[in-house]
Formats: C-alpha cells, sequence, structure tokens
C-alpha cells in the first residue's frame, strides 16, 4: 500500500498543474492572440522579478484567477477575463 501511495503523490506532484488546468478547461494564450492580458501579465512578472509563466484563460462568468506550478520555471497564471480587465494598469 506505501509503495501505491507514493506512486500515487509522485504523479500528482509532476502533473497537478496540468490536472487542475484540465479541470477548469483553461486555454492557453499566447502574445498574438491575446495581447493585452499577455501584457498584464507580462508587466506583473517582471516588476516581481519572475519568469513569465504560461498565460491560460478561463471561460467563466465568475471571477476566478489561480496560478499554479511546482516551481516558477514550471508556472502558469489562471484568470477569466473579468479578472484581467480589473488589473489596474
Amino acid at each position: 500500500m506505501f509503495i501505491i501511495s507514493l506512486g500515487i503523490n509522485f504523479y500528482t506532484y509532476w502533473n497537478s498543474a496540468s490536472m487542475v488546468l484540465r479541470a477548469y478547461d483553461a486555454k492557453e494564450i499566447t502574445e498574438q492572440n491575446n495581447p493585452n492580458i499577455f501584457r498584464v501579465v507580462k508587466k506583473l512578472v517582471h516588476n516581481a522579478g519572475l519568469p513569465m509563466p504560461k498565460v491560460y484563460i478561463i471561460e467563466s462568468e465568475v471571477p476566478n484567477a489561480f496560478a499554479t506550478g511546482r516551481d516558477p520555471e514550471h508556472a502558469s497564471s489562471s484568470g477569466n477575463n473579468r479578472d484581467y480587465e480589473s488589473i489596474d494598469r
């Protein structure tokens, strides 16, 4: 039983970001297909001194934003249009 739980924990550690993004049906955006939102995130991470995460958009009427990833190099930032529009530029 210990081996099985160890395997599940290892799998979850490496795949938790993609699991939560799939659960929210998040779509990755790029600077080409959504330049306004991408610029907002790029400015925020530059000011914070962090590496640029993958940016995702969630189609939802309910405001919801979150970041996920096991470290800054494997980070993802997600939100819906309402979240990104409410950020003071």
